[in-house]
């Protein structure tokens, strides 16, 4: 502890406080001989010259008392109270002198001659001070100038006079840094949410650290294909003055839902586009939106490649319109869960092609696997997901340029295969393409939300009472995409709907829901 002084200048600290004391000593009640005239300057001169108390073993104050003539003297702070004091200040000067220097409290045990420079003091008395005190113990000092001022000041009872009050040291309790552990909180915040919801285009730089795969020279259909990729992902978009969404509906026959699209669509003209594959007959269309949007189709099979065919070749006639910017892939079964502007502002304002992506080490996932894909693809980059897709541009004319990654999945990717292995080229191959081609370019999630819950072959269909107001809220509010390997660990894997690094609720639309829960949806 700091004994503290009136900040009256530089100088207060030292000759100003002894010209301020000394006089009130003299104008008291009487004047005092040399020696306690000496010794009123020579405590100030200890308390000045001697150093920070962190090394004492003790340490105390005293509180300067109120002087009726001069008023309130400087007071140290954290002084104890429970030594008396008088109006004479040489009492209070010497309690500081024994009580803040104690016996054995300076290194040594003794004091340096004092150099009083006080001009109130006069030299032959000051040079006799100094001689006498020059080799003289602190408890000497103690007991001279209690020889002087004991019959004028007060000690508590039992204490001798020429003791020392040795008091503990209390150390004020130190300053909480409470910027530190605030400081460690945010980082340590701001790091996991970096690491749980990393932006869509971010690539972990751990992935550095392990050994890579041995790198291998490229076949001549490999290179070809490459380059057109690259071409075309690098290609700055074609900016209409009109984008609009081609909506793409696969299905078998009629759809059940066309008078809800039709209340979708209505007032949006000219910024849509529909096409419909119908794979077994030709639907009979009760919405006039839905009049000559067929294209060419061609019979689809569950799980086969046929039904790559048919999402290429939706997407080849949407292609051909210059103004289609955004591709969604819609079955009989799907239905809007938010009106035309949000659908339209998601898809048009987004960076990426919301395309889902996950790796399934799984017999529903890796264990689909052939070796007979190799070179070109790889078990490591062989990826799962929905077929349910919505991509940019780009994404669909690179779909439409590949050859030889679908030849691969046309040969090596179906059901029935060697060791009873079932492999669904709807599932696998986009998922896979993109992984290797632009990983970054994907959001690796859907915007059609399917119901897995049930753990069966086909998601759980939705009929007329299961359709609730509570239930659609809930599917819109959705901002988890969620995914459970197939291995014996059922491992589920979640990750956060990002759109363009913000995180946002995911669906877009929904299935699969049966006719007779259209009344119920039209609501």
């Amino acid at each position: 502890m700091a004994f503290r002084l009136p900040k009256t200048g530089r100088e207060a600290r030292a000759r100003g406080c002894e010209r301020a004391l000394c006089p009130t000593v003299r104008g008291g009640e009487g004047r005092l001989d040399s020696e306690a005239e000496l010794a009123v300057p020579l405590a100030l001169r200890l308390l000045r010259r001697t150093p920070r108390p962190r090394m004492l073993k003790h340490f105390s104050t005293a509180i300067i008392p109120r002087s009726p003539a001069r008023g309130r003297a400087p007071s140290p702070t954290n002084a104890p109270r429970s030594i008396p004091a008088r109006t004479n200040p040489a009492c209070a000067f010497h309690r500081i002198a024994c009580m803040r220097f104690p016996w054995g409290a300076v290194p040594g045990g003794f004091l340096d001659p004092p150099s009083t420079t006080s001009p109130a003091v006069p030299t032959f008395r000051r040079n006799a001070y100094r001689s006498r005190m020059s080799e003289a113990p602190l408890k000497h000092v103690a007991a001279l100038t209690n020889e002087l001022w004991a019959p004028q000041c007060e000690w508590p009872k039992g204490m001798k006079w020429y003791q020392g009050v040795t008091v503990p040291r209390t150390r004020a309790s130190p300053r909480r840094r409470i910027w530190i552990p605030v400081v460690v909180l945010f980082i340590t915040v701001t790091v996991l949410w970096a690491y749980l919801y990393p932006p869509q285009d971010y690539t972990y730089p751990v992935r550095d650290w392990f050994p890579s795969e041995p790198t291998r020279e490229l076949t001549d259909a490999e290179t070809a294909a490459r380059v057109v990729f690259r071409q075309i992902l690098s290609t700055p978009p074609f900016i209409s003055r009109n984008p609009k969404i081609a909506f793409m509906f696969l299905t078998p026959g009629k759809l059940p839902f066309e008078k809800l699209w039709e209340l979708f669509f209505k007032g949006h003209e000219g910024r849509y586009t529909i096409y419909v594959h119908a794979s077994r007959e030709k639907p009979e269309h009760v919405s006039p939106i839905f009049v000559d949007r067929d294209i060419h189709s061609e019979k689809v099979g569950w799980g086969m490649i046929s039904m790559v065919d048919a999402e290429r070749r939706l997407l080849a006639k949407a292609l051909e319109d210059v103004d289609n910017q955004h591709f969604v892939l819609l079955s009989d079964s799907c239905v809007p869960l938010h009106n035309f502007d949000y659908v339209y502002d998601f898809l048009m304002g987004s960076r990426h092609s919301f395309l889902d992506c996950f790796h399934d080490p799984g017999p529903h996932g890796v264990y689909r696997y052939s070796k007979n894909m190799l070179p070109e693809v790889r078990e490591s980059e062989f990826r799962k997901g929905s077929q349910w897709f919505s991509m940019k541009r780009q994404h669909a004319m690179v779909v439409i340029a590949d050859s030889l990654y679908y030849t691969k999945f046309r040969l090596y990717c179906r059901p029935g295969m060697e060791e009873g292995r079932n492999c669904y080229a709807d599932e696998h191959y986009l998922p896979t393409l993109f992984h290797m081609m632009d990983p970054a370019g994907i959001a690796n999630w859907s915007v059609t939300y399917v119901d897995w819950s049930e753990g069966k072959w086909h998601p759980r269909s939705f009929r007329a009472e299961d359709v609730t107001y509570e239930r659609l809220k809930n599917m819109t509010s959705i901002d988890v995409s969620y995914h459970t390997t197939s291995d014996e660990k059922k491992e589920l894997l979640q990750r956060p709907c990002l759109w363009n690094g913000l995180k946002r609720p995911c669906y877009l639309f929904a299935r699969k829901f049966y006719p007779e829960a259209l009344d119920n949806l039209n609501v």
